[in-house]
Parts: structure tokens; C-alpha cells; sequence
């Protein structure tokens, strides 16, 4: 949603966007929890990269439990819409954040375990 209303910027990198978005009937706000916007919360530490350039079309969203080593999966997505996890709780391990992936259409989330 957010790169189709701003098509200038494209994806972002500040998660703070999501949730300050006014353009359009679309915002985030009542889907995300406003603690994300921090980089923190629910547990987990969440990161976007690779959509520095703009128009960006790829981005990296990590999130990896903030206690490491007690059993919480990471998880990460990309423009293909694929949610990676990754059993051993680091980001790091994930494939999406070394890839770079081409705007997806619209095509529902697919889930892939490590």
C-alpha cells in the first residue's frame, strides 16, 4: 500500500511511515501495533533495509526475538511477499535479507520455514 501511494518514494525504510501515513483511505495504524514504529515491541526487534534508493523497489523487513537463544524464531519478508522464519532466532540466517526482489504484484503472503 504504502509504495503505491507514494510512488515517488516507493517502499520505505522508516517504519514510522507505516504508521504516519495520511495519503488515501489507506494507513497502517489500525493494522500495526504503534510500539513497531520504535524498532521494538511484542518481543521482537524489527528492521527494514535495501530501499535507500528512491524510487525504492526492494526492501528487507527483519524481525528477531530481542532475547536471543530461548526458542523465538525470527522472521523476515521481502517484495515477493515470502515470509521466511528462521528457528534459530537470527535474522542474519534469513534468505530474503540477502536477496534483492523485484516489486511483487498482488499476490498473497506465502510462508517458508528454514
Amino acid at each position: 500500500m504504502y509504495a503505491r501511494q507514494h510512488p515517488d518514494i516507493g517502499f520505505t525504510c522508516n517504519l514510522a511511515d507505516l504508521l504516519n501515513s495520511t495519503e488515501g483511505s489507506s494507513s497502517y495504524t489500525g493494522m500495526l501495533d504503534p510500539q513497531i514504529a520504535t524498532g521494538a515491541a511484542n518481543g521482537y526487534r524489527y528492521s527494514i533495509s535495501g530501499c535507500e534508493t528512491k524510487p525504492a523497489e526492494i526492501f528487507h523487513l527483519v524481525a528477531e526475538p530481542l532475547a536471543q537463544g530461548g526458542g523465538a524464531k525470527a522472521y523476515c519478508i521481502n517484495a515477493t511477499r515470502i515470509l521466511r522464519v528462521s528457528d534459530d532466532g537470527r535474522g542474519s540466517t534469513l534468505s530474503c535479507i540477502r536477496k534483492s526482489a523485484q516489486r511483487s504484484t498482488r499476490h498473497p503472503i506465502r510462508i517458508e520455514g528454514s
